[in-house]
């Protein structure tokens, strides 16, 4: 099959993940993919470098997205005379003019559209291909009217409503979505995220962080944004106040200057920034921590249980499917709250994990491993393409 991969950027983030890791995995079955970023000028190296080379990223050179002189010259020309006119713009033309060319003369099985702008932008620009496109949903959809209640309703709708096929990671997400939008969508499926098996490249290990061998170390990746409860979780961890427990942030994002001189006294408190080989730090971890107050299906925690670390996060999105199943549970669940409450729980918890009181389950693991398998959720999608929609 040939394959569009359509996101609206690849900075940082868990979507951007999915769609990096669902193009491998469709390559390593044997189709051709593409993947086109609305946004290229948001590109993140860490991300990109992660794409295998026999996926084509258009426009994967960034000199390509450059402006040579005579667009330079252009530009400062009409800003001279009034006209609007951005550099990104011209970075888009040019990057839309590669997209083109390829579905010219390519044909296209399938779309797949992932964050709300990624979807307006197929509904808009690639008419022609409407039977062939599914919407992934993420989170965008309900960030998006949390922060603009009213402006975005109707190109949403339009969006949702030309795509044939809407895949979906959260009941309680999708069912906040038709709420919002005073309409009930059709043609939904429930498939799972997934993560594939990552080879550890050994990069960093714990003599390298000054971390001691016995010590208990306590992992939270993610981007550096206060909903993602990285403030709670430094003063939990403070007030803990074990010589032999320590705390990795992994991460980059606006918040991350603020709380690095917020708790600079406390030594035990590392930010290590954006990481590109996460696995690493994973796998030198003993506690996996995500205290969000909100997500869908978080990645960090998939590949965690892939490398069976012990996992405590707060009860939102489909956290909870994903640590409990028919075998018991493969984490702890802590309240779904923030401040002072949060920071509660956390203590709570990581008091619990400092006496060694909490056990690995071994079964409910290595099914969680099934359930979020790449190569499934590759499989699935693929299955929903060759139903008549």
């Amino acid at each position: 099959m040939n394959i569009l991969l359509v996101i609206a950027d690849l900075g940082l983030g868990g979507a951007q993940q999915v769609v990096i890791n669902l193009a491998n995995e469709f390559e390593r079955q044997n189709h051709k993919v593409w993947i086109f970023d609305i946004k290229p000028e948001l590109r993140a190296e860490g991300m990109v470098s992660r794409i295998n080379k026999k996926v084509t990223l258009i426009s994967r050179n960034s000199k390509d997205l450059k402006l040579n002189f005579f667009e330079r010259a252009i530009a400062y020309i009409k800003n001279k005379l009034s006209i609007k006119i951005k550099a990104k713009d011209i970075i888009f033309k040019k990057h839309e003019a590669k997209l083109k060319f390829i579905l010219l003369f390519n044909k296209i099985d399938f779309i797949n559209s992932h964050i709300c702008w990624a979807d307006f932008y197929v509904s808009k620009s690639l008419k022609n291909h409407h039977d062939k496109w599914i919407i992934s949903l993420h989170a965008s959809y309900n960030n998006l009217f949390l922060n603009y209640p009213k402006d975005f309703l109707q190109i949403s709708k339009t969006a949702l409503l030309n795509a044939k096929k809407i895949i979906y990671i959260h009941d309680a997400g999708i069912a906040e979505l038709n709420k919002t939008l005073g309409i009930n969508l059709k043609n939904t499926k429930k498939i799972y995220n997934g993560v594939c098996k990552i080879k550890s490249q050994n990069n960093i290990k714990r003599k390298n962080l000054g971390i001691a061998n016995d010590d208990i170390v306590i992992l939270c990746a993610s981007r550096a944004i206060i909903e993602k409860g990285w403030f709670e979780l430094s003063e939990a961890f403070s007030k803990l106040n074990n010589k032999k427990m320590k705390l990795i942030f992994a991460g980059d994002g606006l918040i991350l200057k603020e709380i690095k001189e917020m708790y600079s006294y406390n030594k035990s408190i590392l930010f290590l920034g954006f990481q590109k080989h996460i696995n690493d730090i994973i796998k030198l971890s003993d506690i996996v921590c995500l205290p969000s107050y909100s997500e869908a299906l978080p990645t960090i925690i998939i590949e965690s249980i892939y490398n069976k670390k012990h996992i405590i996060a707060t009860e939102v999105g489909e956290v909870n499917n994903m640590l409990n199943n028919k075998f018991g549970n493969c984490g702890i669940l802590i309240k779904n709250c923030k401040g002072k409450k949060l920071v509660d729980e956390l203590l709570i918890n990581l008091k619990k994990f400092s006496k060694n009181e909490i056990k690995l389950n071994e079964s409910s693991l290595n099914y969680a491993i099934e359930v979020f398998a790449i190569k499934k959720m590759a499989e699935s999608y693929i299955n929903l393409i060759k139903t008549k929609i």
